[in-house]
Formats: structure tokens, sequence, C-alpha cells
């Protein structure tokens, strides 16, 4: 490691970073811009330009570090690189199989004893196939066609199903001719190859070839990893021969003629004269060509005559050894293409040297000792001066001029500090760099600081001198710890409400009660959630999502916690307005004894330098921005602003952009899948957690894009997922003229319904439906029944509910105002009911019975199932966005069609789905299963997916 330089190719033009002269022409022209008429001397001894100096050659180490490879800058102390985006090329380039082709290639390389394998299309029915199987001349039928009807339908492209699998049956061909063999050539050796060599050759299997051959060929990498993975290298199309219809004698003589030892064949002609027409032989249905080994005794294919002329009878035992032999030589080629697949470094991430690139070494060390910066300190020949000859000579270092000095070299170490400080930040930046392209960083900030005191990786000659210039940030550290922590605590009337602990100063404690009191107001900056006992309880936390105050209540239920909630907001908000309230509710008191102990300069000074690069860091919009660069990588986006509008939320919340990186993160982590089976289908066969199959790519795909269900938290998609009404929503929405159709008397005393004329009501409700003040109750025309309205912040008057009782539409209004408190009920499940479902219609063609050609309902088409209840489905223009990204994202011949279903008719559907999906799962693995129950529970989605669009062309 130490003979290995540290730039393993040096740039042949400098960079601008490492050019010493460069910067500090540089540096010189700023110091001249702004100093020019007092700082004219630009001499080598003067200091200033012995700072700049020094200067400019730290900022060349950087500039050198930075030219490290990639390799090195994104390797850890153990030099592991992480995995998170850099996806290896057998990964990122391959995709899932599309073409008849691709499924071969795909199965041939995934099951062992199979030699060849065809997928054909079924006729009348688009989307539909049966596959051939020829095996070799032993194995297990059954297990064969398992295993391939498996690979099929996990690999199945969205549309298309398969019908059946099946081995092909060996139509023995009789052949008669005469073999002369070379001289030497071995008759059981020379036999039993030809016969391998019709049963590999005569019908060629794939022939898997080495990756490392096509790359020294010069073919490029993105063509050898087209099509789908596979583990034994890669298969050439043109490898892949059709299934033969016909034999005959001028390709069976190629062969032969190919075998080592063959000298001259003669005579060839099929024994049999049924479906021979002149030398070709029209196979039967479903059959394959193969040649027979016979027994001891039995007749040869080929008459076998040694160099004399002489015949020779092989010995069959012998043969079949040859013939084993010869079966066994290929698997092990193929074994040797795996195991130079498996050892190709493109599969591999690669590793890197750890440099230590966030070590700084100070610029003090290279100052002349003259300055007194070094580790020698202040020369005391240089501490003497005439007018105090006796005192320097006899005392050195205790005079005037010594103090002076001494003085004079802490300011100059001071005021490089602010530069070292700079300059160490850029190398801890360097340094983790790394964790800005990361899907899971350690911590939530972008901007990088190290502390120069007490830091093993800050370098300098006198660490000492340097946190005894801290002296005055100990000093202020031990006046706020010398006050014991004082308690908050916010009462009602008869008991406690909010309370809050803090160590600090007397100064800093107005602030923070300032800070509880503002937040406090505001009813969007509470949290609750359920202790580990069972009770509730809730926190006030600031802009930043820090807790700041806790409430004294433990609530049985969420709904008392957000009573209580509500009511502290009240008390909090008198007590801003009143400054009698405040004397009678608010108190600060000692909070016991502090037995913190004194943080030191180093942890003070640190903690310090952490906050103020905080107050600069917009950490949520720049991981963003970092993901949007890593999505570009892959040519893909999400459309932010357009999700951002859709967000109910005020739009300086960050919990939006935090949720946003979330659905990056988990996007990129799923990406190798995402990307190439954007156009796969769910596998049916595949036994699932939940309720609801959810395995399509393109649900998936849309899962992301779309944002659904709030925060995600997965480095794999599911393939399952709980009903999307397994929790009712506590409202029903519905437009203004229209029933609400399924709510029954029960389902409407438990359920908030209202109704509206536009899509931009529900999100204003959510942003201003706490302030009574813009609701009324006031009898319709004709005075038979009341109507309840809202104002919207256009000044219109919008009809939510209407009752004959003035006192159940109160009741309605106050639920509804709770309800839609800030971090209430609406707030804390804002993505309940989210998702969707992609349904294929070719999954849903009877099977008892199946149909001879499809009557248009089947084929190429699918139907997406969305809610119209949450909240962002409900606004029209989420719901075009929503649409286009299913046309984006589905495959151009599929016909899409997308529904929007209420609470009562997706319950309805859930229940359908997931009886046919249950009913789909029994019709694979039980071989006594009936397809009728399942061809009923098809009728079924099927009837009401044409009731759906019957409504939707109606309407």
């Amino acid at each position: 490691m130490a003979d290995t330089p540290l730039l393993l190719n040096f740039p042949a033009a400098l960079p601008p970073s490492m050019d010493f002269a460069a910067l500090l022409a540089e540096a010189m022209g700023y110091a001249q811009d702004a100093s020019g008429d007092y700082w004219t001397d630009y001499n080598e001894h003067d200091p200033g330009l012995t700072i700049l100096e020094q200067l400019c050659y730290a900022l060349t180490d950087l500039g050198l570090r930075g030219q490290y490879e990639m390799t090195e800058l994104l390797a850890d102390e153990r030099g592991v690189i992480a995995r998170d985006t850099l996806f290896t090329g057998d990964q990122i380039l391959t995709c899932a199989p599309l073409t008849a082709n691709d499924y071969r290639k795909l199965v041939y390389d995934s099951v062992h004893g199979l030699k060849n394998f065809w997928i054909e299309p079924v006729e009348g029915m688009p989307g539909l196939y049966c596959g051939w199987i020829e095996q070799f001349r032993w194995g297990d039928k059954d297990k064969l066609v398992a295993q391939v009807t498996a690979i099929l339908r996990a690999n199945r492209t969205l549309c298309e199903d398969i019908v059946s699998v099946e081995v092909l049956k060996q139509q023995s061909l009789k052949l008669a001719g005469v073999l002369e063999l070379s001289p030497g050539s071995d008759p059981d050796e020379v036999m039993g190859t030809l016969l391998f060599y019709l049963d590999w050759k005569l019908l060629p299997a794939p022939m898997p070839s080495a990756i490392e051959a096509q790359i020294d060929a010069g073919q490029a990498r993105e063509q050898i990893y087209e099509g789908p993975r596979l583990a034994y290298g890669t298969i050439d199309d043109a490898g892949l021969v059709e299934r033969p219809a016909t034999v005959n004698l001028a390709q069976i003589a190629r062969v032969v003629q190919a075998v080592p030892g063959v000298r001259l064949l003669s005579g060839l002609h099929f024994v049999s004269r049924e479906d021979v027409d002149g030398d070709v032989l029209t196979l039967k249905d479903h059959t394959v060509p193969f040649i027979d080994i016979p027994p001891q005794g039995g007749p040869w294919p080929f008459e076998l005559r040694d160099s004399s002329g002489a015949s020779v009878l092989p010995n069959a035992e012998r043969v079949t050894r040859v013939f084993n032999q010869c079966y066994v030589d290929g698997r092990a080629r193929e074994s040797a293409v795996k195991r130079s697949t498996d050892s190709l470094s493109y599969r591999r991430l690669p590793s890197g040297r750890y440099l230590d690139v966030q070590r700084y070494h100070s610029i003090q060390h290279q100052f002349p000792v003259t300055y007194g910066l070094s580790r020698y300190g202040i020369p005391d020949d240089f501490q003497w001066q005439a007018a105090d000859a006796e005192a320097a000579f006899s005392q050195p270092g205790s005079g005037p001029a010594a103090v002076k000095r001494a003085a004079q070299v802490k300011q100059l170490r001071a005021y490089l500090m602010l530069f070292e400080q700079v300059l160490a930040n850029a190398f801890a930046q360097l340094a983790n760099a790394r964790w800005l392209f990361s899907l899971r960083p350690p911590e939530a900030h972008s901007y990088f600081a190290q502390s120069l005191v007490d830091n093993p990786q800050a370098d300098f000659p006198d660490p000492d001198a340097v946190g005894e210039l801290l002296r005055d940030l100990r000093a202020e550290d031990r006046e706020r710890h010398g006050h014991r922590a004082v308690s908050l605590r916010i009462s009602h009337p008869h008991r406690p409400a909010l309370r809050a602990i803090w160590p600090g100063t007397l100064a800093e404690r107005q602030s923070r009660l300032d800070e509880v009191l503002s937040y406090g107001s505001r009813a969007r900056h509470y949290r609750h959630r359920q202790a580990p006992d069972g009770k509730w309880i809730f926190v006030l936390v600031n802009v930043h999502g820090m807790e700041i105050a806790e409430g004294e209540l433990r609530a049985d239920s969420q709904e008392e916690i957000e009573r209580e909630v509500l009511e502290v907001v009240y008390l909090l908000e008198r007590i801003r307005r009143e400054p009698a309230a405040h004397a009678r509710h608010v108190r600060l008191e000692p909070h016991g004894r502090d037995e913190t102990r004194e943080p030191t300069v180093a942890q003070s000074y640190l903690a310090k330098l952490e906050r103020l690069m905080a107050q600069f860091d917009p950490y949520p919009q720049r991981h963003n921005a970092f993901l949007d660069h890593l999505l570009a990588r892959f040519n893909e986006r999400f459309e932010d602003d357009l999700l951002q509008r859709f967000d109910p939320r005020p739009a300086a919340d960050d919990r939006f952009l935090t949720e946003l990186a979330s659905w990056k993160s988990s996007f990129l982590m799923a990406y190798p899948r995402a990307s190439s089976r954007r156009a796969s289908g769910f596998d049916y066969s595949f036994k699932i957690a939940k309720a609801m199959p959810f395995g399509s790519g393109l649900e998936h795909r849309l899962y992301s894009l779309l944002g659904i269900g709030g925060p995600q938290r997965f480095a794999r998609y599911p393939q399952s997922r709980a009903r999307l009404t397994a929790r009712h929503p506590g409202y029903h929405y519905h437009r203004e003229g229209h029933a609400a159709e399924g709510m029954g008397p029960a389902e409407e005393e438990r359920a908030l319904v209202f109704e509206a004329s536009h899509p931009g009501l529900f999100a204003h409700l959510l942003r201003y439906g706490t302030d009574l003040a813009r609701y009324r109750i006031r009898p319709e025309r004709g005075g038979w029944s009341w109507e309840l309205s809202f104002l919207s912040p256009g000044g219109t008057w919008h009809r939510l509910h209407h009752s004959d009782d003035a006192e159940r539409l109160k009741a309605l209004r106050n639920r509804l105002v709770a309800w839609l408190q800030p971090d209430g009920a609406a707030w804390q499940h804002l993505f309940d009911g989210e998702g969707l479902y992609v349904l294929e219609h070719i999954l849903l063609r009877p099977l008892a019975q199946p149909l001879a050609k499809d009557d248009g309902f089947y084929a190429c088409r699918i139907s997406v199932l969305l809610p119209d209840w949450p909240v962002r489905f409900q606004n029209d223009e989420f719901k075009r966005f929503a649409e286009r990204l299913v046309r984006e994202n589905c495959p151009a011949h599929v016909q899409a069609d997308c529904y929007w279903l209420s609470f009562a008719q997706m319950e309805r559907f859930e229940h359908r789905y997931e009886a046919w999906a249950s009913a789909k799962y029994k019709s694979v693995h039980d071989a006594h299963q009936e397809y009728q129950a399942l061809d009923e529970r098809s009728g079924s989605l099927r009837e009401f997916l044409q009731h759906l669009a019957q409504q939707s062309e109606s309407s």
C-alpha cells in the first residue's frame, strides 16, 4: 500500500484546484481588489502573502484529494462501498423476458434436465401461450413441467398467460447406412459419439457462451446483457432453432460426417417409408426426432466397417458409457461457463482504498519558525529587544517583548482559525460526500463539519493552544451550567396541561418559553401517539420537528387526546393575549438537582458548530435534489411540483419533502426490479401474506411515482397488501347532486357525509375548516329543511350538508371541525385508503370450458381501480395526473381503463377480488381443484368491471 501512489492517474494538466501558482495569483487579485489602497507590498517576506501561500497550499491538498479515484472516495474504513444505487451491469442492463426467445433462454438457463423449450401463441386468443419441452432421454416429466410452469408464471408479461406446458413425445427415427471408420478409430467410441451428436445436434440445444469471450471479441456490454439475466453466460438468438416439422437425410448426413473417426457415410436412408417424401420425413404432431440406443444384440442404425472394409459390431454397454460421458462433458462445459460468469468483476461492486480523506493537517505546520506557530513555539532569540536586554538574557521568555510576542502569536492563531475551520469543513464534506448519494444516510444533514478541538482528524502543532482560544466559550458554558435546570408547567384551572424541562442560561429561558407559547398556540405543532402501555400521549414540536414540551394527560383513547390538544391550544392562545392568564397558568420552577456534567470545550464547540451548519442546511430540499440526480442516471423522474401541489398540507411543511424523499429512495432501492419488471404481471401461484395481490410491475411503479400511502420504507416491493377499505376514512364525500351510493343509515351515523360542487373544496376544508366563522347554518328555500355551508377563501359559500334538524347540523359541524384539527384524525390518516389495483382481464377468462375466441373483453386489456375518497384522490387534477401516469407506464399495446370507486364500491370489489385470488391460487396448487368455482368468481369480477364501464360511459 505504501508504494501505491495516491493518484493512480495523475492529470496531464493540473486542474485549477491543484495549481498552486494559479490559486495564489487569484488570491492576490482578490486582495488587491479589496485592499489595494492599503496593502501594496506583495514581496515574499510579507506576512500577508505568507498566509495566502499557506492557504493556497492547503487548497491544493484538498484539490488533490478531490482527484482520488471514485472508489476511494466512496469506500468506508473497511474499503467497502455501499450498494445503494450502484447496481452491477448484469442487474441494471437486463430485463424481464418479453419475447419468445427471452422465455426460451430463461427456461433453459433455469431448469436442469431440459434440452429445449418452445413457447407458441394460442390461435384466436392473443396473450395466451403454450409451452413445449424437449427433454433428454431420462428425467422426471412431471417435475420438468412443474418447474417450467412455475418460471413462466413468475415471469408473466402483463396481459399474457400460459395455458399449458407439455413434454413433446419422442418420434424414433429408423435409419440405415454404412459408416467407414478412419484407421485406428475405436468403433464403440465412434458409435457412442455419433449417437450423442445426433441427439444433441440434429435438433440443437441452446449453447451458452462465456461472456469474457464476447467482450474480447469487441461486443458491447449493453448488447451482451440484452434480455433476461442468465446464470450461464449468454445465449445467442441464432442458436435458438425453431421446433421442426420435418427431418431430411441431408441434416443427418452433416451431423454424422462431423463425428471424429468417421471417414465415409454411404447408403443413408429411412427404413420405414411412412410419412417420408423422398429424403424428407414429416414428423407427427407434437413430436421431436429421436434415435434409440439399441440394447445388446439389437439392430444398430448404422453398419460400421473398419478401414479394410470388414464389418464391426459395437458393444452396447461401452457405447452407452461413451454416450453418457459425452453428456457429462457437455454439462461440464456449461458449468465452466457458469463459473466464469460468477467470477466476472462486472457482476461485483468494486472495493476501494480507505485514504482518510477527512484528516486535516493544519497550515500552522508550514509557517516559518519565526511566526511561533509551529510545535517549537516562539524562538528565544526573537524575544530579545535592546531596551530589555538584561531581562531577556537573565530570564529568556519572561520580559515585555516575550509577552508581546506571545500575544501576537495568539492573535495570529485566532485569526487563522476562521480559515482553518472552513478548510477542515471542506475536507469533512469531501469525506462524507458518499452519504449525499446514500439512500439511507445516517444523519439528516447535507453539510458536514469537524471540530478543530480534541479531534484526532485535525492535526495541529499545538492542540492545547487551540483549546485555549476557546476560553470564552467555556465561560459561557459554565454560566449556563451554573443555573439549575428549570421546569415549565402550564396548567388548566384545576390540572396540569403542558410540561418542559430546560437546562440553559437565564437569558435563554425566556426565549424558550416564548417558543413554547408560539408553537403551542397552533394545533399543527402537536403530535400524539400511543405509548407502550396503551395510553395516548401528545408532545409539542417546533418547526424542525424537535420535541420542546410534552402533555401531562395520559388518555385512554385517541379522541380524548385530540380534545385535550384543542383545550391546550385555546389555553395557550389566552396566555399569549392576556397577561393575567399568563400569571395564573405559567410556572417556572427549579427542577431538582442538575446532575449533568459540565460540557468540555470540545463538546461545546462542536455543538455550536453543528447548530450553525444546520441553520444554512435546507436538508429536505438538498436531499431530494441528490435523489433527483440519482434518478436521472436511469432516465427517471418524479413530478415534485405536481405532487406538492396535491398535498393539502402547508407548502412550508417539510413533512412533504421528507415523504417525497422516501418515495424516491424506495423506488431507487428496488430499481432493478422496478425497471426490469415494469411490464410484468403478478405471480398468481405465489402465496401472499396479506389479503390482496399486489405484484405487478405497473402497480409497483405507480405506487412510488404517485407517492401512495405516505412514507415508504422498503427495500423490495411487497407482493400483497391489506384491503384499502380495512380502515373507514371517517367521512364520506360525494359530488353535489349525486347520491352517496352505498351509504346506509348506520354508515351515515359513523361517517362525516358532505357534498360539494368542485374538487378544491376538500383541500380548503383541511386548511381552513377549523375556523367556525366560515360555517353557517340557515334554512333552505321553503323553510322545510336546513343547510350547512362553508365559506371558501374565494368568498363562495359551498353547501356541505342539509337536514330537517338544525341541531343535527350543528353537531355535524362540530364533529367536522374536530376531525379537521391539524394533527387530528384528518391529518393523522392523511394517506389512509390510498392505493390501486391493476386487474388483468386475461386472467378472468373461463377455464372449465376455455373460449375458442376472444369477445373483446380479455385480450390486451387491464382495469386500474382507484379509490375516490382519500384526500388527494378527490382532486380532479390528481385524477388526471394518475391516469396520465397509467398511460405512460403501461405497455403501448395494452388498453388501460381507469375507474374511481367509492368506499362502498371498493368494499364490494375487494370482497370479490380476494375470493378470486384465493380460488386462483388453489387452482394452481390443488390437483383436484375444479375450475367451476374459479370461473364463477372470474365471472363476478367481469360483471363488476362491465358495470363500471357502463357507469363511466353514461356519466
